[in-house]
Formats: C-alpha cells, sequence, structure tokens
C-alpha cells in the first residue's frame, strides 16, 4: 500500500523508550515533512502551466521567453526555449499570477533572465533564436533595474 499511494516513512519511532524522548522524535518528524511540504511548494511556484484542449502542459518558469497575443483573437503564443505553444487567455491573468514575468508593453510578458541584450535607444529586448520585443517608455526604469538586479544577463 505504501508503494501504491508513494508514501514514504520520515522515521522509525520505537515505543519502548522514554515518553520525551518519543515527543522528541515525532517533533523532528513534524518538522521534516513541514520542510518538504514548503520544498514542494516552492517548485511548484516556478513552473509555468497552461491548458491546450484537454491537455495541461507544466513548463519550467526559467524556459519561458515571452508571452504574446496571438493573432487569433483571445489566445497567445508563448515562445519558451524549446519552442512555442498556442492557448486561450489574458496577459493580464498571467500578469497577476506570475510575478516574475515583467510586462514590458501593453502586448508583452517577459522573463528578464532570458534576455540576450536590450538596445537602449530602441529599447529592442533580444533573445535567444531571433526573438524580439519592444519596451514600451513606461516599463524601461523597471527592465533596467531588474536586469541590473538579475545575474545571467550580462549586456545592457
Amino acid at each position: 500500500m505504501t508503494l501504491k499511494y508513494q508514501l514514504e516513512a520520515l522515521g522509525f519511532i520505537s515505543k519502548d523508550q522514554a515518553v520525551e524522548k518519543v515527543r522528541d522524535e515525532i517533533i523532528d518528524n513534524l518538522n521534516l515533512a513541514g520542510a518538504r511540504s514548503i520544498a514542494a511548494a516552492n517548485d511548484r511556484k516556478q513552473n509555468f502551466s497552461f491548458t491546450v484542449g484537454s491537455r495541461i502542459y507544466n513548463l519550467k518558469l526559467q524556459d519561458v521567453l515571452a508571452l504574446v497575443p496571438s493573432e487569433i483573437p483571445h489566445r497567445l503564443k508563448l515562445y519558451t526555449k524549446d519552442g512555442e505553444y498556442e492557448f486561450y487567455g489574458k496577459l493580464s491573468d498571467i500578469a497577476k499570477r506570475e510575478q516574475l514575468l515583467l510586462r514590458c508593453s501593453k502586448s508583452a510578458l517577459i522573463n528578464v533572465d532570458n534576455i540576450i541584450s536590450y538596445h537602449i535607444k530602441t529599447r529592442i529586448i533580444s533573445f535567444d533564436g531571433g526573438l524580439t520585443c519592444k519596451c514600451s517608455l513606461t516599463k524601461v526604469k523597471e527592465l533596467r533595474s531588474r536586469l541590473e538586479g538579475s545575474k545571467s544577463t550580462n549586456t545592457i
């Protein structure tokens, strides 16, 4: 049954020891379970999920390059390091849900960590694979602030 439900033992608590020792071991196991629960929740926050038809996709947020409106109304185009996806959604809903993505213009959400370069005069943001988008004037300051705080970006 343990394998069926993918459970595991956190520890072994022997009944033939002092009550204080049993209490301490129970507390240690509860702390371990809490720490594992928090770690699992943090892992889920690092994913980007969306639905296409009856399929649910769960991608690593660090692989997301940009989200832009599709040519088809009410759909978004997601660019990742590995490919492109289209799904129904609103940029505003995703911007609220995914705090790590920056709304660089009315029509684009980007992952600042994946920016290859940013041209200050033209406000053009470049990603791997030739993908580019333009930053609005109102978002330049926030973009530069995030770029300067980003460890993975070397060029501005």
